[in-house]
């Protein structure tokens, strides 16, 4: 499934994924083969970057982010909001890139209002 998902929706990045992290070309190799390929390709790659959720970042990447948060973090607790009770504005921790489907959904969710919205505001005659 994640296979066929990836050649139809993420071509592109699929092919690039696989010559970057094996060298090879996708053309001519079996489909046990290619699947077993795409299953192994490391977190970060331009395959996962595309799909979005936690595997878009690579392992330097979440821990570059965690750096970051933590350092925003200690920047906060040395102000006046973290010394309020309660505290706030606290940093929030950083979040993994969402799924390219789930930005579809939020997207075309989004068009429908702005539609409906234009459709209430025309005059009607």
């Amino acid at each position: 499934m994640l296979l066929a998902e990836a050649y139809i929706s993420h071509r592109g990045p699929l092919l690039a994924a696989i010559q970057s992290a094996y060298g090879l070309r996708l053309r001519d190799r079996p489909l046990m083969e290619m699947s077993d390929l795409v299953a192994d390709l490391p977190p970060g790659c331009s395959l996962w970057r595309a799909i979005g959720g936690p595997l878009a970042w690579s392992a330097e990447t979440h821990m570059l982010s965690l750096v970051e948060y933590q350092m925003r973090r200690l920047a906060w607790m040395q102000s006046e909001d973290a010394q309020k009770k309660p505290p706030r504005n606290a940093p929030k921790p950083p979040e993994t890139p969402p799924y390219a489907g789930e930005v579809a959904v939020q997207d075309a969710h989004a068009q429908r209002q702005r539609a409906a919205r234009q459709r209430r505001q025309q005059p009607t005659q």
